[in-house]
């Protein structure tokens, strides 16, 4: 009886999906070419508070494509919809704006350009076929 009950529980566990699960973000910067003061780190603050802090790399590894060409790039996992982007040069911080991205997207996609002093926000979203807060099956398509 106990194991039916747990089987049931866990089942159930299964098909509610959590209101904060983590999905994937890959943030960019653009820098038109401008050389900018490193290190570059980005941080997302989501509607509950919590901080997700990211150092943008031009290394040439991956998410970042090209070593050395002033596009920097960090990859993590994230909770929620809507956050507030501060973006630090150097340890020079200031806040950048506000994003946010439909509950259901699973891929999620930052670009922050900053050239000549402005700065602008540009989301996107992609679809990896996979419920949120499940990543990938490694090797596998998606």
């Amino acid at each position: 009886m106990l194991s039916r009950l747990l089987a049931l529980v866990g089942a159930f566990l299964l098909l509610v999906p959590s209101a904060m699960a983590a999905t994937g973000i890959v943030v960019r910067l653009s820098t038109g070419g401008e050389s900018v003061a490193t290190p570059v780190q980005a941080s997302l603050t989501n509607s509950d508070g919590a901080s997700t802090a990211l150092t943008l790399l031009d290394n040439g590894e991956p998410p970042d494509v090209n070593a050395g060409d002033f596009h920097y790039s960090a990859s993590s996992m994230i909770t929620g919809d809507t956050f507030t982007v501060t973006l630090s040069l150097g340890g020079e911080t200031e806040e950048v704006g506000e994003v946010s991205w439909p509950e259901d997207v699973t891929a999620r996609d930052l670009v922050i350009t900053r050239y000549d002093g402005i700065v602008t926000l540009e989301t996107g979203a992609g679809d990896n076929g996979q419920p949120a807060g499940e990543p990938t099956t490694p090797g596998g398509v998606g």
